[in-house]
C-alpha cells in the first residue's frame, strides 16, 4: 500500500478537474454549462467559466506519480484517484486542476466552491465539488 504523507490542514476548499482535448478555452466552459446568451444569469455563467479555466493548472501526472511513490503510471493505477486521470490522459484529455474557496474569495468562488458541477461530452469534461 502507498501513503501519501503530506500537510494536513482544516481546507475550506474544493477542487475541480477540467479535461479538455484540444485547448481549454472560457467559451467551451461557459457553453457547457448550458446558460442561454439571453438569459439573465449569463453573465454569472460567463464568470464561474473565466474563474475556473484562470485558476486551472495542467494536472502534472508524473510529479503525482512521485509524490505516492510510485515507480509508474502503470503502479500508480492501483490509486483510484490516481486511476481516473491516467484514465482521462490515456483517451487523450489534456487535465487541468483547480480549487475554490467555499467560504472566501469572490463570490463567483464560494459560488464554484459550494456547488458540484458536472458536465461530460466527447471533448470536455469538467467535475467540482468531488475532492
Amino acid at each position: 500500500m502507498k501513503v501519501k504523507l503530506d500537510f494536513v490542514a482544516n481546507s475550506s476548499s474544493t477542487s475541480f478537474t477540467i479535461a479538455v482535448k484540444g485547448d481549454l478555452s472560457n467559451e467551451s466552459v461557459l457553453q457547457a454549462l448550458g446558460v442561454p446568451e439571453d438569459s439573465l444569469l449569463h453573465s454569472l455563467a460567463k464568470s464561474i467559466a473565466d474563474y475556473m479555466v484562470g485558476e486551472a493548472e495542467v494536472f502534472d501526472l508524473d510529479f503525482e506519480i512521485r509524490d505516492y511513490g510510485y515507480a509508474n503510471a502503470e503502479e500508480a493505477k492501483a490509486n483510484r484517484w490516481l486511476a481516473k486521470f491516467i484514465d482521462l490522459l490515456d483517451r487523450g484529455f489534456t487535465v487541468y486542476r483547480g480549487s475554490a474557496s467555499y467560504n472566501e474569495g469572490s463570490a463567483t468562488e464560494q459560488l464554484i466552491g459550494n456547488s458540484s458541477i458536472k458536465y461530460e461530452d466527447e471533448n470536455l469534461i469538467i467535475r467540482s465539488g468531488e475532492n
